[in-house]
């Protein structure tokens, strides 16, 4: 019957559709596991080297804080890997718990420049912050803190020694702009478009330095935010992110 072969024509559509979802969505989860147990398995190597050489026989003082040292950073790494881990599993599984609430984001950024300052000192790169008017935001504060945390983070890591890195808040066309630039490394136009998906790292003059995720954090804080960011880079010339999110109604 031309009905019951329409139907099950459209059934059978469906189901095929469902199965690619599924697989597709199976494919992601085994690659997000697999990436995941690859960013972790360093630090976790290089902890248990440091601690079997420690316990290996008798050394100097020296050595054992120098073991202690590497142990503990390479700890912080792992930490801050599974922190962002955990976001982003939050965040797919809608279990992430907004708060969203009235915001002076002048005042949040210049919190996490000054943040930043000592940092920035050590590795020998200037960072300047720049504010317009009074700007307010609608938003998670955890979450935009984190923003800019990994914009700004970004900026320094992949700068040179006598960089800079100008954060900037405008009031753009009844938009919160937030501009954040440096004159560091780049990042190459065939890698531009990946930017923002996770473990993704641009090609070898960055990497070494983060573990991927940060900017996939970045654009997801902004899309549940409704907003946009953009990127603009050239090698050797430097990075600029721009967000814009919407004003306080």
């Amino acid at each position: 019957m031309p009905i019951a072969k329409d139907e099950v024509g459209r059934l059978a559509t469906t189901f095929n559709e469902m199965l690619d979802k599924l697989e597709a969505f199976i494919k992601k989860e085994r690659q997000f596991s697999s990436d995941a147990s690859h960013e972790l398995r360093t630090p976790i190597s290089i902890i248990s080297a440091q601690a079997q050489q420690a316990l290996a026989g008798k050394r100097g003082t020296n050595e054992y804080i120098s073991s202690l040292k590497s142990i503990l950073k390479e700890s912080k790494k792992m930490s801050y890997i599974i922190t962002q881990l955990l976001m982003l599993y939050r965040s797919d599984e809608g279990k992430y718990d907004l708060n969203f609430e009235p915001l002076d984001l002048n005042l949040i950024t210049e919190e996490v420049v000054n943040e930043y300052k000592n940092i920035s000192i050590e590795k020998g790169i200037g960072i300047n912050f720049r504010m317009a008017g009074n700007i307010k935001i609608k938003a998670d504060q955890t979450l935009i803190t984190r923003l800019l945390i990994n914009l700004i983070d970004n900026a320094i890591n992949y700068n040179k020694k006598g960089g800079k890195v100008d954060v900037e808040i405008l009031n753009e066309n009844n938009m919160a702009k937030i501009i954040i630039e440096d004159n560091g490394v780049g990042i190459s136009s065939e890698d531009i478009p990946y930017v923002f998906d996770r473990f993704y790292q641009a090609d070898s003059a960055r990497n070494g330095h983060g573990t991927g995720l940060g900017l996939s954090i970045v654009k997801w804080i902004v899309d549940v935010h409704k907003g946009d960011i953009s990127v603009e880079s050239e090698i050797n010339k430097g990075t600029r992110f721009t967000v814009k999110l919407p004003l306080s109604v």
